[in-house]
């Protein structure tokens, strides 16, 4: 994750490869908004400038993973699949709920965008095996977000319906699941998607499908 360098005022920051995103007003380029610290500063952002575009709740774990939420500004300077690529890329943070629940984002294109996750058994329900809002969480972060796929910059979305099925248990024995959303339809203040939960041999432990509204681009 970035962190501030005492000696300059400034955040520690690295390219995110060859990926590249949207010109953005800020002063620097948005690809250097969130990164590890050892890298090299590159970014030029004073370090308080970043706390408050990013907001000073980010955190990492062992796996290197950052864990955090941006502001208006920041979500404002992506469309919706270069804000979820650049998740993916580690140059913004994944979501809080990510680390909670250990689950997170590994793909997307326009329309089609998946979770992963390994179930464990602080996941289970009182009676023994892993708790339906489990499925139901990486359900409604992979449908919502090949929602947020689509999205032109300026644009948002919030989730209005989730219908899901629980067709299987799932247990500590499972082993890794993966979550995809995949766009129905996409219209201008309404979309729908769907999609499923399979495990590596694509057994399927659960389907939804999911109603968002579109918001438009401010002055729109």
């Amino acid at each position: 994750m970035a962190r501030s360098d005492p000696s300059n005022g400034t955040w520690t920051a690295r390219s995110a490869g060859n990926f590249r995103c949207i010109e953005t007003g800020l002063s620097g380029n948005p690809e250097n908004l969130y990164h590890s610290p050892n890298s090299g500063n590159t970014s030029g952002i004073p370090a308080e400038q970043l706390t408050r575009l990013i907001g000073d709740n980010c955190g990492g774990d062992v796996t290197g993973k950052s864990y955090g939420v941006v502001s208006p500004e920041v979500l404002k300077a992506y469309d919706g699949l270069c804000f979820l690529k650049a998740i993916i890329a580690g140059t913004l943070p994944q979501a809080p709920l990510c680390k909670v629940l250990g689950f997170h984002l590994t793909e997307a294109e326009t329309g089609r965008v998946a979770f992963e996750a390994v179930p464990k058994y602080r996941h289970y329900n009182p009676i023994g095996i892993v708790h339906g809002g489990f499925a139901a969480t990486l359900l409604d972060s992979a449908l919502g977000c090949a929602v947020v796929s689509t999205l032109s910059k300026g644009e948002n979305s919030t989730t209005l319906e989730l219908k899901i099925n629980l067709v299987r248990p799932i247990t500590k024995d499972t082993g890794p699941v993966r979550a995809e959303g995949r766009i129905v339809h996409r219209g201008r203040s309404v979309a729908t998607s769907e999609g499923d939960v399979k495990d590596r041999t694509g057994k399927l432990y659960a389907h939804a499908t999911t109603t968002c509204m579109i918001f438009p681009a401010k002055g729109c």
